[in-house]
């Protein structure tokens, strides 16, 4: 049962971890997003007439390609604090891979498992 809870806890925290870092990377992407960054424009302009090019109207182009700058930095977000978590995740790994060597086991001893029903 300690498993179990332990389990759904440590999930629970990464996943906290995990939707924090997204948002907070959301935040600093949306920054780049502006009408004032030149390589901000010339993605969206390049994106709006590829979609002209397509068959659509400007303002319905402008619209898709809107969705697509905001859905590549929802991702680009996501892909950053997904690695994050797992670098947390890590090393956590890695600090708690010691405690293994302080483990006192006996050798040759049977191990009553029949309690946990």
């Amino acid at each position: 049962m300690l498993q179990l809870l332990g389990g759904s806890v440590g999930i629970a925290v990464i996943n906290t971890f995990v939707a924090r870092r997204i948002a907070l990377h959301k935040v600093d992407l949306t920054e780049n997003l502006s009408f004032y960054n030149p390589a901000s424009n010339e993605r969206l302009n390049g994106l709006i007439s590829q979609l002209t090019a397509g068959g659509k109207n400007y303002e319905e182009a402008r619209t898709i390609a809107m969705g697509i700058m905001e859905g590549t930095m929802n991702l680009q977000a996501s892909v950053i604090g997904y690695s994050e978590g797992f670098l947390a995740v890590g090393i956590i790994c890695a600090v708690m891979l010691p405690l293994v060597f302080f483990a006192k086991i006996k050798k040759g001893e049977a191990t009553a498992v029949g309690g946990g029903h």
